[in-house]
């Protein structure tokens, strides 16, 4: 997120730069809704109807990879895929910052679940 953070600020003070983070935002737009589909389904949360049929590509590409051997991702790597998420650049629309808020209600709660086995989030007292 500090590289994030790096490359916004000399976006501002860097005109030539300005029009890379830009472009390297809007790129980022796409990328982060697959990623915000990747956790729904991970965590066992609803998309909205809209993003069904993403949702079933994404379902279908994940069941092929598993079929050619690839290892199935498991529920405990919500955590550190939701913290990658939020370093990656672009930004989010109102319904996004929504199942966004979703993902990281469910991440916490698994994280609950934990029993401090250094999987998942730390629950708050």
């Amino acid at each position: 997120m500090i590289a994030r953070r790096d490359a916004a600020l000399n976006a501002l003070s860097d005109a030539a730069a300005t029009g890379d983070y830009l472009a390297r935002v809007e790129r980022g737009v796409e990328s982060r809704r697959e990623s915000l589909l990747e956790l729904e389904l991970l965590l066992g949360l609803d998309t909205p109807a809209e993003f069904q049929a993403q949702r079933l590509a994404l379902q279908l590409r994940q069941l092929r990879e598993r079929f050619k051997g690839a290892a199935a991702i498991g529920a405990e790597a919500a955590g550190e895929r939701l913290v990658a998420w939020c370093g990656e650049p672009g930004v989010t629309d109102a319904g996004d910052r929504q199942r966004c808020e979703k993902i990281f209600t469910a991440a916490g709660k698994a994280g609950g679940r934990d029993s401090g086995r250094g999987k998942g989030f730390a629950q708050t007292p």
